[in-house]
């Protein structure tokens, strides 16, 4: 169930013309990093937002609360882990059930 994980690449740094094309491409800010569109009931799917492992310099921004907010209103699980093992962590708890 793995090869279904992807990563939503809306983070960094972006030029001027780059941040409009994206814009133009419906890129949302705050949107969680990973998705893993795997049913486990009573969750549709799991998203991640990945920060790095340092806490106190990784904050998660208000449009990231909204975005996490409004997915786990719809149904998904949602997290938030600070680095890899974390993630990797999270996402087989979520695979286990």
């Amino acid at each position: 169930e793995l090869r279904w994980l992807f990563h939503v690449p809306n983070g960094g740094s972006r030029n001027k013309i780059e941040g409009a094309r994206l814009k133009a491409a419906v890129v949302k800010p705050g949107v969680p990093d990973i998705f893993l569109p795997v049913l486990r009931k009573p969750h549709i799917g799991l998203w991640v937002e990945l920060k790095r492992p340092d806490m106190k310099k990784s904050k998660v921004s208000d449009d990231q609360n909204d975005w996490l907010a409004y997915l786990s209103q719809q149904g998904y699980d949602t997290a938030v882990c600070y680095g890899f093992e974390m993630a990797r962590n999270r996402i087989i708890q979520y695979l286990e059930g």
